[in-house]
């Protein structure tokens, strides 16, 4: 989507001589061919993905496993790695290296979903090499977890202080996860798995640290999080995560949307080309293809340490499916020749639910996805669904009050949390930008572009109606109730867009910036995922120097046209992370210098925040300090 916003800007004077320029001599024998967009892609790509990229062209069901959780006994098995017999079918169990087996948990392991007193935890058992996600091939297996308190930051595991059993097989993938119940508020935990039948019998997982959520009637002096989005696993390596681990700060992260692409090999990856190589080259359609894109998305060596370090809190945005998606369908979904969409999207959320670390598990129940959360009296996190309930995207039905983002049962969920919160700070974990993005009037030849490529009108001003731009409604409800409340405190941590904003939100986004302002908006980069100076490359094969002055003018585009954004970077790849206190709420962006070496370093890129009481941002000169 970003690439069609791009695509004008070739045509003016600068770009234009650079799409005629040799390329650098270390890149003439490159074969050019793997960064192209496909016209698979460009025809699928006709929903405005990231709006802030077209101001330039103006400028210039798996079921939860039930845990019987026990109290420690003195028998409980060591971190040794114990040597097994053959199996008595006559399978030989794999070999496990001390003192924990990574061939058998391959996909690693992880946490989610904190709460007062338990913890989802996850991992996938993978007895023979031959028995791969997705294949339906193994026999069901029984796995041991335990949980221990942790000592410091140690991963010696010490005294077992609840246990349990599951059975897990091809139904569900070989996929475990467990909510450990019983457990002590705002504490840090150890956990591990241990595989007591099977090829892989005796075979014990890695250990992983998580930490439980403080009691409600609590207040911490603080919480501290990261989040995150758009993870395109050929388009780059997933060094953001080694940062954050690195860190060792944070009490969980929030993953908000695009944990993976659905794209076929190729089609998306951006300024490096493909970087690496997805396990099956094809389109993701399919329950056992999504479940091999889980499976191979959970192998990046710097994914694993992190999710084994902290809690995740996960929410899907669209790839997680197909591209644009919403109730009946998808942008990136045709009917028929793709199969059916309701069972495609079945099987998609099947394997998310497998897959993930999230205590929802069924949507055929009564359950969901959005889900509330608390860290005591400071914060509470209203985690959304932006997909399975919204009516199509249509720009004509932008300001239709039956056309919804959400769904009527969600978006009176939200507003009843930010107006029934006992928290200092309410925050949305929010799949798609809450603030408008504005683009000036055009010239004609560029209007006519967009209106053919976008659906928008090619005069005045243009919304992205994947957006809340779109559904502006549901926009407007949800910002009067804050005014009409006074309610003060309300965070926006936003993904999607792949450029990174801190915005005002405003009570009514009616040109006036004089009006009432009722929350911020932190709005983070891509992982990995193109962004404009990805898609540039794409249309030119010159890679624009960091720092350049067209990036530059890209961003004063944007705040010139939107008052309401305070700052804008459209070329970078990265994370945020937000510390709440009794103060203030600041975000910091950092970003990787080069998502194409998996060793890069990484950068900090700027600080904003706002004082308690106030919805106003300001710049910080530094990051907080870790």
């Amino acid at each position: 989507m970003l690439y069609r916003l791009i695509s004008p800007l070739m045509k003016c004077p600068r770009m234009a001589a650079m799409g005629t320029q040799e390329m650098h001599s270390s890149e003439k024998n490159e074969n050019t061919s793997d960064r192209q967009l496909p016209d698979k892609a460009l025809s699928r790509r006709s929903v405005l993905k990231a709006s802030a990229a077209g101001i330039a062209i103006g400028a210039s069901a798996a079921v939860l496993p039930t845990a019987s959780a026990t109290s420690a006994n003195a028998g409980s098995l060591t971190d040794k790695f114990r040597k097994v017999k053959d199996t008595p079918d006559g399978n030989a169990p794999q070999k496990a290296t001390s003192p924990y087996s990574t061939d058998v948990f391959v996909h690693g392991i992880t946490s989610g979903d904190p709460l007062p007193n338990a913890v989802i935890l996850w991992t996938r058992v993978t007895q023979k090499p031959t028995w791969t996600p997705g294949s339906m091939r193994g026999t069901p297996v029984r796995v041991k977890w335990e949980v221990s308190p942790q000592v410091g930051r140690s991963r010696r595991f010490g005294r077992v202080i609840r246990s349990g059993e599951v059975t897990t097989g091809p139904e569900r993938d070989f996929t475990v996860k467990v909510d450990a119940t019983g457990l002590r508020p705002n504490t840090r935990y150890l956990y591990r798995f241990i595989v007591l039948d099977g090829p892989a019998k005796g075979a014990v997982s890695p250990v992983g640290a998580t930490k439980t959520a403080p009691s409600n009637a609590s207040m911490p002096e603080r919480v501290r999080f990261a989040f995150l989005s758009c993870s395109n696993w050929e388009a780059g390596y997933y060094s953001t995560y080694r940062f954050l681990a690195d860190r060792g700060d944070l009490d969980f992260i929030v993953h908000l949307g695009d944990w993976f692409y659905e794209y076929k090999t190729n089609e998306y990856t951006g300024a490096y080309g493909r970087v690496r190589r997805h396990e099956y080259d094809g389109e993701t359609m399919t329950l056992n293809r999504y479940r091999g894109r889980h499976a191979n998305t959970k192998t990046d060596p710097d994914l694993q340490r992190c999710q084994a370090m902290y809690p995740f809190i996960t929410v899907w945005d669209d790839h997680e499916s197909a591209d644009n998606a919403y109730l009946e369908g998808a942008v990136n979904h045709t009917e028929g020749k793709e199969g059916n969409w309701h069972e495609r999207k079945h099987a998609s959320e099947k394997a998310y639910f497998e897959w993930m670390p999230t205590r929802v598990n069924s949507l055929t129940d009564g359950q969901h996805l959005y889900r509330y959360f608390r860290w005591g009296k400071l914060m509470d996190l209203s985690a959304l669904d932006l997909r399975n309930y919204r009516t199509k995207q249509n720009w004509f039905k932008q300001d239709d009050p039956n056309h919804t983002i959400g769904g009527q049962k969600q978006m009176k969920w939200l507003r009843d949390n930010v107006k029934n919160s006992p928290c200092l700070w309410k925050v949305i974990g929010n799949p798609v930008m809450m603030a408008p993005l504005q683009i000036p009037p055009l010239n004609p030849d560029i209007a006519d572009f967009l209106a053919e490529k976008t659906g928008n009108p090619p005069h005045g001003v243009i919304f992205n109606s994947d957006q809340w731009d779109g559904y502006q409604w549901d926009r407007y409800r949800l910002t009067t109730m804050i005014a009409q409340h006074n309610i003060k405190n309300v965070v926006a941590v936003t993904g999607d867009i792949h450029m990174s904003f801190a915005n005002h939100i405003y009570e009514k986004f009616d040109g006036n910036m004089n009006g009432r302002k009722v929350a911020v908006e932190f709005v983070g980069p891509s992982i990995t995922a193109a962004n404009v100076d990805d898609i540039i490359y794409d249309k030119t094969h010159v890679r624009i120097p960091e720092g350049d002055r067209l990036f530059t003018t890209v961003d004063d585009a944007i705040k010139l046209a939107n008052q309401h954004v305070q700052w804008s970077q459209c070329s970078k790849h990265g994370y945020v992370v937000v510390e709440l206190n009794k103060r203030f709420a600041q975000a910091d962006w950092f970003f990787v210098n080069n998502k194409s070496d998996k060793r890069t370093g990484q950068h900090w890129g700027a600080s904003w925040a706002t004082k308690e009481g106030m919805n106003t941002l300001y710049p910080v000169k530094s990051p907080l300090k870790f």
